[in-house]
């Protein structure tokens, strides 16, 4: 499936943060107990939330449980992405990349 953002409502906007445009292939389910509400933007118009640490994650993919190698080649084929925005170094992302590790399906 491809991105769709036709009807968009009038007055859309974009929201903070760092959406990647692409259909990811596999999306995680983030089961926790604690979150904050972060205001950002400007004029503060946008509201991210910070996660406490998971329950439990659950991976799917096309309205199945997703395989570990699904939710990884998911991942390697959006990390290009964030490294040409500039945002984040290499050796900062593979740092994350390790750490998220504990949250991919056996």
């Amino acid at each position: 499936m491809r991105r769709n953002e036709k009807d968009l409502p009038p007055g859309h906007t974009e929201p903070a943060g760092h959406m990647i445009r692409r259909n990811p292939g596999a999306i995680g389910i983030w089961v926790t107990k604690t979150y904050s509400a972060v205001r950002v933007g400007h004029g503060h118009s946008g509201v991210l939330f910070r996660l406490g640490d998971p329950e439990r994650v659950v991976w799917y993919r096309e309205g199945r449980k997703a395989t570990r190698a699904e939710v990884e080649e998911s991942i390697e084929t959006g990390l290009p992405e964030l490294l040409k925005r500039g945002e984040i170094s290499v050796d900062e992302l593979a740092g994350l990349r390790r750490k998220a590790e504990q949250y991919l399906p056996a």
